[in-house]
């Protein structure tokens, strides 16, 4: 590995001793893992996982950097103390029980170097019970738009690859959140007029067993965190009324990091502004709403969201 890798893996590691065999053995089997470090925030550390990260970093040691956290902190958190941490050109974020077909890195950091004007690479993944599938949800990402962009994360959250740079301009992850900062640091690079770029091909697993702070059906808090993203960005027709008190909890108006509460208005400049007109936003809430309500009561919401994503070719079965 050259003197300075050219890409950082950042990875927060919780009870995962489960899945950090098929973790390191995915990571090592990238074809730019020459070129990569490997940065692991560990929370909690337990007997299990410390023995088999032992047994990695005896192979990989000059490949990883790791800090252990004695207490459990959120995951916006463990992300920033990552990048803090990170030397490489570009960054990319990994849960333990996610997958990437072996290419899947190169092709987003070639993404990223022909087009210099782009500051985050994404592409098409799978949604799949199990890690690596490969039976499941293909989502099928469109080329960047940025209209279509700002009102919803057509991409997922989980494969973005960026510029390391990026937060010179854009600042780190909101660190109010636990689940939602991706979302959030998504919209706020939008809003700032900053660009994505689709690579080629299939860019990972995501691995959902309903377990997850973002997957796990009922997980009110990511819920509760999407709702102030909402809020925040103008969506407001996607708003939940009944998560308004929880949700009004947060400063939405101020992104949290370093220590600090830092204005939106520093990089948001139309802070506020909804992306529709007022009228046409209020009775899109008033129709969703009630929609939503009925057809979760019922059980037919998550297959209405499945049927609506297909008729719009989002995605399809694997």
């Amino acid at each position: 590995m050259s003197l300075v890798p050219r890409i950082s893996i950042v990875t927060s590691i919780y009870k995962g001793e489960a899945y950090l065999p098929g973790f390191f053995a995915n990571v090592t089997a990238q074809t730019v893992f020459g070129d990569c470090e490997l940065i692991l925030i560990h929370n909690q550390p337990n007997y299990e996982e410390i023995k088999i990260l032992e047994a990695f970093q005896k192979l990989y040691r000059e490949r990883v950097r790791y800090e252990k956290i004695d207490k459990l902190e959120p995951l916006s958190v463990s992300w920033n103390r990552g990048w803090r941490l990170s030397r490489g050109e570009y960054i990319t974020f990994w849960n333990i029980d996610d997958r990437r077909p072996p290419a899947s890195l190169e092709a987003q950091v070639c993404a990223l170097s022909q087009n210099p004007h782009c500051c985050m690479a994404y592409g098409d993944f799978i949604t799949s019970p199990k890690p690596g599938g490969p039976e499941g949800w293909l989502s099928v990402t469109p080329e960047f738009e940025r209209r279509k962009f700002l009102r919803r994360m057509v991409m997922g959250g989980a494969f973005m690859t960026f510029r390391r740079d990026i937060v010179g301009r854009a600042g780190w992850f909101d660190e109010q959140f636990h689940s939602a900062m991706d979302f959030d640091f998504y919209l706020r690079l939008l809003h700032m007029s900053e660009c994505f770029c689709r690579a080629p091909g299939l860019i990972g697993y995501f691995t959902d067993t309903q377990q997850g702070l973002s997957t796990r059906q009922g997980g009110r808090l990511s819920h509760i965190e999407m709702n102030v993203v909402q809020m925040r960005y103008g969506i407001h027709d996607k708003v939940k009324w009944e998560l308004i008190r929880e949700s009004n909890r947060y400063r939405v108006d101020h992104y949290f990091f370093d220590g600090e509460w830092h204005p939106i208005t520093n990089w948001v400049a139309d802070y506020g502004k909804p992306l529709l007109p007022w009228p046409l936003l209020w009775m899109s809430a008033l129709v969703r709403n009630v929609l939503r309500l009925g057809m979760m009561k019922v059980g037919l919401w998550e297959s209405f969201l499945r049927q609506k994503d297909r008729l719009l070719r989002r995605g399809r079965k694997a």
